[in-house]
């Protein structure tokens, strides 16, 4: 069953993208999960110790993990000696689509700066592009092209410093599976281009006559939402985008051009990234994540690296033996060292060294990741936000009542559940107000918006651990929340009170959640794929979904928990709350209205002392560094979060100033007893 993309805003100036990547259901029986990545664990034991102040901070003698990123690109041509496939696209990266959703002429490519560290000086051989549908397309060119006078690549593409013309019989298209969109195209060059000094832009054009097949109203492959990096998509189209566009950095990801690269390439070398802060609880065990990329030509079996806190010396040199080895160059790692803390508080600057790979000197020109310990002065509570991709369409979403369900019963207080309901957009309870994730499937989940995982299973062992484990992640931010709704009941004032121990440019969004949602009409009832399977045979939360259980029928009226009915984001997924940096110590008083919903059978399954508030304050990573949750009460009766003040309307003006005794059509500026103001928009 297909449904329709999701919208995407890309910038009030440009054409609207919608995301190609259509919606499937997914089950752990699905060969697509056989696409995921591993997760590998190394018997390692560390010795190192890094003294801080007559502190010691040392490693566990847990053994830390390394999660590698699964290949996952089948391309024709094999690199060979002192070459590599290059790009901002990693294989094994997931490839979402974007497009204008109109027949025309598309164009996208990347930009390799001259001074690159590494293609300056190389040669390009080839060049590798996605493709999903051959249906309509006129013709496929790929070029090369040196920067105009603007920056820019050319205005003719076709007189490009190099511009080939594809051989339509000779290409392949098609979608790998839904997480891996578009199927890799390699075209070898007739000459080698080296890359000058000024850089050169790589690119691929497709003339699309039409749209009979709806997959080429979104031909652009990209890595999706949350992988922006410079350089990475420049967009241009004959109709909707006419001058090239700098997409980069504008939520779409990258572009997933690569280029075969050929010269001197060391054959035993891992990139090290740097690192974000890792903050601590005095005395108490933390995760150091190092992510590494192989950036040589030999497969990597080993690694060594040491550990340098602040101006002490390098821990001691310690060797990982791979049980499973990085073979494609850009492939990534993910090596987490539990260490303990020490007592006193503080930052203090880290460096992470990988010495060596396959037992020789490591050859990267990048072989540091840099961050920092911050040892917080004192322990905050974590309340963990999962978000959940769910729809009344969605057979397999039963497994994600059931696992939300689990968590709640858990976790209580500290679970904090929001039910994103895009799966469908038949769904009564579709939402537009949310920000636009980037889902892979449904029924899936984030934890604090981390990786995407199943909401029953979890990664593997259960929803129940990885919650666990998350909400064990110390936080650095201290958040309370309340919210009060009118008595039109159209507007819900939520306030905010944030206390940061450390400073940043964090940001904060509100949710608004509604328990107990129902109607008995059938466009409200869930699917259930789970009608045909024995009760045996699944889990025991999962036994009243099957055959023979009090909701094992193929579609089953449910009351609906978590469910976000609104939000501070807009229609399209932007944010309306801007706040400036946080500042280490300084408290925050935020507050902002929320609009309730106005589709009246949406309403109508709305019980208004079932509606809860939740703030999310966001880190620059974009991970959920913590969030509160409270109920909504009648705005006579609200509880200030610092006092038992009562807080009531005290006054309301009109947007030119005027006081009024009764709202007024128009923007009314509401004053509470506590001194927040509000602007409401009353219809």
């Amino acid at each position: 069953m297909l449904f329709k993309a999701k919208k995407v805003l890309w910038n009030q100036n440009y054409a609207l993208f919608l995301r190609g990547k259509y919606v499937i259901p997914t089950d752990s029986n699905l060969n697509c999960l056989k696409m995921k990545r591993i997760l590998l664990v190394l018997a390692l034991v560390l010795t190192c110790c890094c003294n801080i102040q007559a502190q010691s901070l040392q490693p566990t003698m847990e053994a830390p993990f390394v999660k590698v990123l699964t290949p996952t690109t089948k391309g024709t041509i094999k690199p060979g000696a002192n070459q590599v496939w290059w790009g901002y696209y990693t294989d094994g990266m997931m490839r979402d689509a974007i497009g204008t959703q109109t027949a025309e002429t598309v164009e996208q490519a990347i930009f390799i700066k001259g001074n690159d560290p590494f293609m300056a000086g190389k040669k390009i051989q080839a060049i590798r592009f996605f493709l999903r549908s051959l249906k309509d397309v006129s013709e496929v060119r790929v070029w090369l092209a040196k920067p105009n006078a603007a920056g820019q690549p050319p205005a003719n593409t076709k007189q490009a410093d190099v511009s080939v013309t594809c051989d339509l019989t000779q290409l392949q298209a098609g979608d790998q599976d839904q997480n891996h969109l578009g199927i890799a195209n390699d075209i070898v060059l007739t000459q080698p281009f080296e890359v000058p000094a000024e850089g050169v832009f790589v690119g691929v054009t497709f003339e699309i006559e039409a749209l009979s097949d709806p997959i080429n109203a979104s031909p652009i492959v990209t890595t999706g939402r949350g992988t922006d990096i410079d350089n990475s998509l420049w967009v241009r189209t004959a109709v909707r985008i006419p001058n090239w566009a700098d997409a980069a950095n504008k939520g779409f990801g990258r572009a997933t051009i690569q280029v075969l690269s050929e010269g001197a390439i060391p054959e035993n070398a891992l990139d090290t990234k740097d690192f974000d802060p890792v903050y601590m609880k005095p005395g108490k065990r933390a995760i150091v994540p190092v992510t590494a990329t192989m950036a040589g030509t030999k497969q990597v079996n080993s690694l060594a690296f040491t550990m340098k806190v602040g101006n002490h010396e390098p821990s001691k040199e310690q060797t990982v033996d791979l049980p499973q080895p990085l073979t494609l160059f850009g492939q990534e790692l993910l090596l987490n060292i539990p260490v303990n803390a020490p007592m006193q508080s503080g930052e203090f600057p880290v460096e992470v060294t990988i010495t060596k790979v396959n037992g020789e000197a490591n050859g990267s020109i990048h072989p540091t990741g840099k961050g920092a310990f911050v040892v917080l002065e004192k322990e905050i509570v974590r309340n963990v936000v999962v978000e959940e991709y769910t729809g009344t369409g969605c057979g397999y979403c039963p497994r994600g009542i059931a696992g939300m369900m689990k968590l709640r019963d858990t976790f209580g207080d500290r679970f904090i559940g929001i039910g994103i309901h895009r799966y469908n957009d038949s769904d009564p309870m579709f939402i537009t107000k949310y920000e636009r994730l980037a889902w892979e499937g449904a029924p899936k989940c984030m934890l604090d918006r981390g990786k995407q995982i199943d909401p029953f299973k979890g990664s593997g062992e259960g929803i129940v651990k990885d919650f666990q484990e998350e909400m064990e992640r110390t936080s650095a931010i201290e958040v309370s929340v309340s919210g009060a709704i009118d008595d039109a009941k159209t507007h819900v004032y939520a306030t905010a009170n944030i206390n940061p121990l450390v400073s940043g440019n964090f940001k904060l969004a509100y949710v608004l959640i509604a328990d107990e949602v129902f109607c008995p009409k059938d466009n409200w009832r869930q699917m259930n794929y789970y009608s045909a399977r024995r009760r045996e045979t699944q889990p025991e939360e999962m036994a009243q979904f099957c055959m023979g259980g009090a909701q094992g029928t193929k579609f089953f009226e449910w009351h609906y928990d978590d469910v976000a009915i609104s939000s501070s984001y807009d229609n399209n997924g932007k944010n309306q709350v801007q706040i400036g940096t946080l500042e280490a110590g300084k408290t925050l008083k935020h507050s902002f209205t929320i609009d309730m919903p106005t589709d009246a059978e949406l309403l109508s399954a709305v019980q208004t002392n079932k509606l809860y508030v939740v703030a999310m304050v966001i880190a620059p990573d974009g991970r959920i560094e913590n969030a509160a949750k409270s109920q909504v009460t009648p705005i006579a009766g609200i509880h200030d979060i610092e006092s038992s003040q009562k807080l009531t309307e005290v006054a309301r003006y009109t947007i030119d100033g005027r006081r009024i005794s009764q709202p007024q059509k128009g923007v009314n500026i509401v004053k509470l007893s506590d001194g927040t103001i509000f602007k409401v928009l009353v219809k």
